[in-house]
């Protein structure tokens, strides 16, 4: 319902198709209200998973803690100062990696886990949503790889 007539890089930039864009301004909500809520989620097991795996410990102290805040901020600046194509890789990255952990393993792991058959009437229709979703975001990582053929890096 909001595809654009002209493709912008960013869908959220298209202009309105009609005068009062609900759809749209509905979209850019609950994608500002996802990416708020999903950031002490994601920032609390980045830490933890980088200070296991560079420092081997559990324990988080306040040198270290500014020292990852540090360098985790100065990597991401340089990368979005160094690369101006900085979106066709979190495109990229959204396409296969987001796909798999946000719907095809949840998906997989709740089927499996269940009381019921596979064959169920609740596991298939997880299934096809599962599968669906996963599908529509591989071919948004395949457009982005196409994209970035086509038009150099």
């Amino acid at each position: 319902m909001t595809a654009p007539l002209k493709p912008e890089s960013l869908i959220i930039y298209r202009e309105s198709i009609f005068d009062n864009d609900i759809f749209m301004t509905i979209a850019k909500i609950a994608l500002a209200l996802d990416l708020w809520l999903c950031i002490p989620a994601n920032f609390a097991s980045f830490r933890c998973s980088f200070f296991m795996f560079f420092f081997h410990t559990d324990k988080i102290d306040n040198i270290k803690n500014i020292i990852v805040a540090f360098v985790t901020m100065l990597l991401s600046a340089l990368i979005g100062a160094l690369y101006s194509k900085i979106l066709d890789y979190i495109s990229l990255f959204g396409g296969f990696c987001s796909s798999i952990m946000c719907f095809l393993l949840p998906g997989a792991l709740m089927v499996v886990t269940s009381d019921e058959k596979v064959t169920s009437k609740k596991n298939i229709l997880t299934l096809i949503g599962v599968i669906s979703l996963t599908t529509f975001g591989f071919m948004g990582g395949v457009q982005t790889i196409r994209g970035i053929i086509q038009h150099g890096v």
